[in-house]
């Protein structure tokens, strides 16, 4: 097993995890979650997550199914990670395909609906959900209405609420170099390495300082 940790002239950081393998995994991760969200912007960061594989005139999970790959995302607390398995020869190619979604700026009013409908439909399905409920009733009764009480997909009032240009300014704000992991694990060649420090290597900016959590 071989390990690397290039740490980009930007801030980035791109970490290799090489071992035998038949398949690989590029995996994005940003440092930013429901903790850092405004109070009035609850779930912002989780509805951003459901946008960014909506790319204008492009088919994501086509170009992924090409490549002999899956895809997923998800949000926690305090970091939003996209992920990509596929056979090791894709490798370079999910990494450039990771690069597309993570900086695009461009979406559709009538995606984000769509976007915006799945949301209200996971968090219909966790308030119906025993454990789900459970767990953030635990969650709201140990801090209360603070940012560590607050759900992680947010709230419906507030996931109605949001618009394309409160997602832009999250994604502008908290997609920075120096806020951004890349991890490309498993069985890959030195092209995919090199084409993700390129890539990733090309970002600009800061993100803001961190809150301290409520």
């Amino acid at each position: 097993m071989v390990r690397d940790v290039l740490r980009l002239d930007n801030g980035a950081v791109v970490v290799a995890d090489r071992f035998e393998a038949s398949t690989a995994a590029v995996v994005v991760a940003v440092g930013v979650g429901s903790l850092y969200e405004e109070a009035g912007k609850r779930g912002v960061t989780h509805l951003l997550e459901h946008m960014l594989f909506r790319l204008p005139g492009f088919d994501v999970d086509e170009a992924v199914e090409s490549l002999g790959g899956t895809n997923n995302a998800y949000t926690q607390r305090d970091a939003l990670f996209v992920a990509f398995e596929g056979i090791s020869e894709s490798a370079a190619g999910l990494a450039e395909l990771a690069y597309r979604l993570y900086s695009n700026d461009k979406y559709a009013e009538e995606d984000l609906e769509k976007e915006r409908d799945a949301v209200l439909s996971e968090l219909r399905q966790t308030r119906e959900d025993p454990s789900e409920r459970a767990g953030e009733l635990a969650l709201r009764a140990l801090f209360g209405d603070s940012d560590w009480g607050a759900p992680v997909g947010g709230t419906p009032e507030a996931v109605e609420g949001l618009t394309l240009a409160d997602l832009l300014e999250h994604k502008r704000a908290w997609f920075t170099p120096d806020n951004t992991v890349v991890v490309i694990s498993g069985g890959f060649g030195k092209d995919a390495v090199e084409r993700a420090a390129h890539l990733f290597g090309k970002l600009e900016g800061r993100a803001p300082g961190k809150k301290a959590p409520s």
